[in-house]
C-alpha cells in the first residue's frame, strides 16, 4: 500500500508523536489541550491515517498508557460504527448451473478510499482474493489492538472506567473475523489485549480483577446472541477461536473466585469484590458463570482448558496439604464448580463422554505445567491467605499451559483415555499428592511419578482404583471422606443449570 519513503515518514512522525506524547504525560512539555483529540477524531473521521503512526511507529511499551487506550478506545468505537468486512456468499449450483462465489459490500466501505473494494459485481475472483487480503492487512482496529496488547497498563485502562464495559463487548464480538475462502488471524491482537488487562493478579490486582469482570460480562452476553444466531450468520462469523482461547485464560486465572461464588444470586453480574480484605478479587453469579463458560466452550478446544484449569487448583491444593479447614472448603467448592462446568458445556452440545475427551486431550501439557508451579508454592499458608494463595501459586501454570509453542509441542497427549465417572476427581486430588512428594507412585507404575497418570487400558483402571484405595487406607479414610464431599458438590452444581 505503501511506498518505503512513505513508510519512513510515516515511522519519524510516529516518533515524534509518541516522544511529544510521552513527554506531556510526564509533565516535561506542554501541549495543546485539544492534542489527544487529534488521534482521537481526526479529520473526516479518519482512523486509518492515524493507525499508520502507531503501525510504523514505536511498539505499543513505548507509549504513554493514557494516550494509547484513548486512541485504543477511540478506535473500537469507530469499528463498532463500521462493517469491517464484506459479506462473502459460497460458491453453489442452482436450477441455471453453477453460481461462483463472491463478496458483498455495503456501500462506501472504510477500505474504499484505498482502492480495496471486493464486490463480485465490478471486481474479479483474483483480484478480489489480493484485496481482501489488504483490508485485513489495513484493518486499523488490529494496528491499535496489537500496540495496545503490548502495553499492559494500556490494556487495563482500556477495560476499566467508565466505558470499559463498552470496550469489553467490543474486543468479545464475533467479528474479528474474515468471511470467505481465506483465513486470517484477525482475532490475534483482541485476544491479546484481553490477556494482557486481566491475569496481572500479584502486580495490579485491582484493575485486573476489574477487567476481568468486565470480560466476563461481555463474555456471558455474547453467548446469549451466539446461541440465537443463524446458520448463516453463523458461517459469515463463527466464534473467533482467538476470543474464547483469552477468555478460557481469564476463567483459569480467576478460578478461585468462581469457586469462592458458589450460591451467589443467579443474576449477580461479574464485579470487582468490595471490601478491604477483598482487593483484587471478583465475584460471578451462576447464570453469568455459566453462560461465560459456555460462550468459551462453543470452541471444543477450549473446554479442555476449562476443565484442566479446575483440575490443576484441585492437584495444587493436594499438593500444598488437605489439613486445613480452608483446603476442604476449597476442594468442595472446585468440585461445585467442576458441575458448573459439565451443564455449561451440555448447553453446547458436549456431553459428559465428549467433554472428557477434550479435557484428556490438554492434560499431558496441564500436568507439566504443573511442576514448575507445585516447586513455587512455600508450603501450606496460615488462615486467612489461601485463596490468595490458590491465585498466585496457578498463575505460573495457567500461563505454560497457554502459550502457544507448548500447545503445539503437547498434541499427542489427545490418546491418554479415561475410562469412568469414578477416576474424575480422583486423578487430579493424587496427582496433586504426587508431584507435592506426598505419596508414591503404586508398584509397576514408576513413570505416574511426574503425575503423568495415564488409563490407556482397563488394566490402568484397575492399577489406579487399586492405588487409591490402599492411599485412603493409609490416610485413615480422609481421602474417602474428601472424595465423598467432593462428588456432592459436584452433583449440587451440576444441577444448577
Amino acid at each position: 500500500m505503501l511506498s518505503a519513503e512513505s513508510e519512513q515518514i510515516l515511522r519519524r512522525f510516529g516518533q515524534a508523536v509518541q516522544t511529544a506524547t510521552s513527554l506531556a504525560g510526564q509533565g516535561k512539555i506542554q501541549l495543546t489541550p485539544q492534542y489527544l483529540e487529534k488521534l482521537t477524531k481526526p479529520k473526516d473521521g479518519d482512523m486509518w491515517s492515524v493507525s499508520m503512526l502507531f503501525k510504523y511507529g514505536p511498539k505499543g511499551d513505548k507509549w504513554d498508557a493514557k494516550v494509547l487506550s484513548a486512541v485504543g478506545g477511540a478506535m473500537l468505537d469507530w469499528r463498532s460504527q463500521q462493517q469491517m468486512r464484506p459479506g462473502y456468499s459460497p460458491p453453489s449450483m442452482t436450477i441455471g448451473g453453477y453460481v461462483p462465489g463472491g463478496y458483498v459490500e455495503s456501500d462506501h466501505p472504510w477500505y474504499e478510499n484505498l482502492g480495496l473494494n471486493v464486490s463480485y459485481i465490478s471486481v474479479g475472483a483474483d483480484d478480489a482474493a489480493a484485496r481482501i487480503r489488504g483490508i485485513a492487512a489495513n484493518d486499523p482496529s488490529l494496528v491499535l489492538m496489537q500496540r495496545v496488547s503490548e502495553n499492559a497498563a494500556a490494556s487495563r485502562q482500556l477495560l476499566t472506567g467508565p466505558d470499559g464495559a463498552k470496550h469489553a463487548k467490543a474486543l468479545v464480538d464475533d467479528k474479528w473475523h474474515t468471511p470467505g475462502s481465506q483465513s486470517f488471524n484477525d482475532a490475534q491482537w483482541p485476544a491479546a489485549v484481553i490477556t494482557a488487562a486481566t491475569t496481572d493478579r500479584t502486580g495490579h490486582p485491582t484493575e485486573s480483577a476489574q477487567a476481568a469482570a468486565n470480560i466476563i460480562n461481555a463474555g456471558a452476553a455474547e453467548y446469549g446472541e451466539e446461541k440465537n444466531k443463524s446458520a448463516y450468520d453463523t458461517s459469515q462469523y463463527p466464534v473467533p477461536a482467538g476470543i474464547t482461547r483469552a477468555l478460557a485464560q481469564v476463567f483459569a486465572a480467576y478460578v478461585p473466585d468462581f469457586a469462592a461464588s458458589h450460591g451467589m444470586g443467579k443474576d449477580q453480574p461479574a464485579a470487582a469484590a468490595t471490601g478491604t480484605d477483598n482487593a483484587g478479587r471478583l465475584i460471578v453469579g451462576h447464570q453469568t458463570a455459566s453462560n461465560f463458560l459456555s460462550m468459551i466452550m462453543q470452541n471444543k478446544d477450549d473446554a479442555g482448558n476449562v476443565v484442566n484449569a479446575v483440575n490443576a487448583q484441585i492437584s495444587l491444593t493436594a499438593a500444598r496439604g488437605m489439613d486445613s479447614p480452608e483446603a476442604q472448603t476449597y476442594l468442595e467448592n472446585l468440585a461445585e464448580l467442576q458441575g458448573g462446568v459439565t451443564t455449561a458445556a451440555h448447553h453446547v452440545g458436549l456431553d459428559a463422554e465428549k467433554l472428557k475427551d477434550e479435557a484428556n486431550k490438554k492434560t499431558v501439557l496441564w500436568v507439566d505445567s504443573l511442576g514448575g508451579a507445585v516447586t513455587a508454592i512455600p508450603g501450606l499458608p496460615i488462615e486467612g491467605e489461601w485463596v490468595q494463595m490458590a491465585i498466585a501459586g496457578a498463575l505460573p501454570a495457567i500461563k505454560e499451559s497457554f502459550s502457544t509453542d507448548n500447545a503445539q509441542k503437547y498434541q499427542e497427549g489427545a490418546e491418554i483415555t479415561f475410562y469412568d465417572d469414578q477416576s474424575a476427581m480422583r486423578l487430579p486430588l493424587l496427582r496433586g499428592l504426587l508431584i507435592g512428594g506426598k505419596i508414591e507412585p503404586p508398584q509397576g507404575h514408576p513413570e505416574w511419578a511426574n503425575g503423568q497418570i495415564n488409563l490407556k487400558t482397563a488394566g490402568d483402571l484397575t492399577d489406579f482404583n487399586s492405588w487409591w484405595q490402599q492411599v485412603a487406607r493409609q490416610q485413615g479414610g480422609r481421602l474417602d471422606r474428601f472424595d465423598d464431599g467432593m462428588r456432592t458438590a459436584f452433583d449440587r452444581g451440576n444441577s444448577a443449570g
